[in-house]
């Protein structure tokens, strides 16, 4: 298939340096990140097979990462905005997944297994085309973060990106990997639960991480703290009930356990309480539940 690739980009990462220039001690105005035109769509594809005991697939996906750092000086009132660098370069995704079907359990029971492996295409791993900011692709988990489970303090990062600009003036493609695994039993024909858990897990090249690897001797005045690495857990568990055909009442209770890597360059965190900030925290649960009614016409 021939897709928009708009809508499965990940955010361009804002830049992990002030000045990509790689000269030290110049003092550069602040630079963001946008993307370049759209020139081409993502292609898509996948090999399906089905048989009685379930059904495999496995899927590849192509995908565009075009991004330009701007600088965001104003003279006289008037904003200027330079382009610094581009990147324009391709990224990938392959998935494999497999559903093994158990009626020797109950009628209607399965297994449902799924991997996925990004490079430069965050948005086929992070289980959410929709998981980025910047307009009509805007997030939907808002309330956990934006696409990773806050921490509570401010120091987990904005949304995963497609790459991310380092000191050395690339944009250097991100790593993602998601497994996911659900199992359900059917207690009737009309009675119905699940179990589930996935993992999730998004790295960064080494200059992203720690743009400078002597930022302490150069002075905060050079850099910015690098991006970070993030793991995360889910595990949930569900009930539904289905009285007539297209109609389900169901319940569901999550749990996510999110683990974000220290930020190089933040300060200890003795410092940081002492500037009135809050002390890093790596990890953080999330705990949902819902209730929910479905009616399929």
């Amino acid at each position: 298939s021939i897709e928009d690739e708009v809508s499965h980009r990940g955010r361009g990462t804002v830049p992990s340096v002030i000045n990509p220039a790689g000269v030290i001690g110049t003092f550069l105005p602040p630079n963001t990140v946008q993307f370049l035109g759209t020139r081409m769509p993502d292609i898509v594809a996948n090999l399906r097979v089905d048989q009685p005991w379930g059904s495999a697939q496995l899927s590849a996906a192509v995908h565009r990462v075009g991004v330009g750092l701007y600088s965001t000086a104003t003279l006289v009132g008037n904003p200027v905005n330079t382009l610094w660098n581009k990147s324009d370069s391709l990224g990938f995704a392959v998935q494999g997944g497999v559903k093994f079907n158990l009626p020797m359990l109950a009628p209607g029971d399965n297994l449902w297994l799924q991997a996925t492996y990004a490079k430069g295409a965050v948005g086929y791993a992070n289980g959410s085309n929709f998981a980025f900011v910047n307009g009509v692709y805007s997030s939907t988990n808002y309330g956990v973060g934006i696409a990773r489970v806050s921490s509570g303090n401010g120091w987990n990062m904005l949304t995963d990106g497609d790459c991310v600009w380092t000191y050395a003036g690339t944009c250097d493609k991100s790593t993602a990997f998601a497994f996911t695994g659900v199992f359900t039993h059917y207690w009737t024909p009309t009675l119905r639960s699940w179990i589930g858990g996935s993992y999730y897990s998004v790295k960064y090249s080494d200059n992203a991480v720690n743009p400078i690897p002597s930022a302490l001797a150069v002075g905060q005045g050079t850099f910015l703290t690098g991006v970070t690495n993030y793991r995360e857990l889910d595990l949930l568990v569900g009930l539904g009930w289905s009285p007539v055909r297209g109609f389900t009442i169901g319940t569901e209770f999550d749990w996510m356990h999110g683990t974000v890597s220290r930020p190089t360059g933040l300060a200890n965190d003795a410092a940081l309480i002492a500037a009135g900030l809050p002390a890093f925290k790596a990890s953080e649960n999330l705990f949902r539940g819902r209730l929910r009614m479905i009616r399929a016409f």
